[in-house]
């Protein structure tokens, strides 16, 4: 809820960039969101009986992919600010390092759909 209005607050109050650009804030606000989730499932996971079978666990794969996903894109975001469009060096590593993430991101989760046991609560 927190992340819905502070975004429709800053999308009101910028209006103008909401159509003409990307809006680094919400991205960047976004990415920390799903970090702290992360992190507060690994925290979990450590305080409670899971971390004996963590390795079995799909949760655990898909978060720590998705923890390192964002610890990897986060600074292209924040970044790509200072950068021009005809820095094609640039644009080259950036278009490298997501192609490469997104390789790595979606063959770690179909590995861990297909390592993982189904979990019944």
């Amino acid at each position: 809820m927190l992340f819905f209005t502070s975004s429709i607050i800053y999308i009101a109050t910028h209006w103008s960039d909401f159509f003409n650009s990307t809006i680094v804030f919400n991205q960047i606000f976004g990415e920390v969101m799903v970090v702290l989730c992360v992190v507060l499932y690994f925290i979990e996971m450590l305080q409670s009986e899971t971390i004996l079978s963590f390795y079995k666990s799909i949760n655990f794969y898909i978060s720590s992919t998705i923890l390192i996903w964002w610890l990897v894109i986060t600074p292209l975001v924040f970044f790509q600010i200072y950068f021009l469009n005809v820095d094609w060096s640039f644009i080259i590593l950036r278009w490298q390092i997501y192609l490469f993430m997104n390789i790595f991101m979606y063959s770690s989760f179909t590995i861990a759909l297909i390592w993982c046991k189904p979990q019944n609560d």
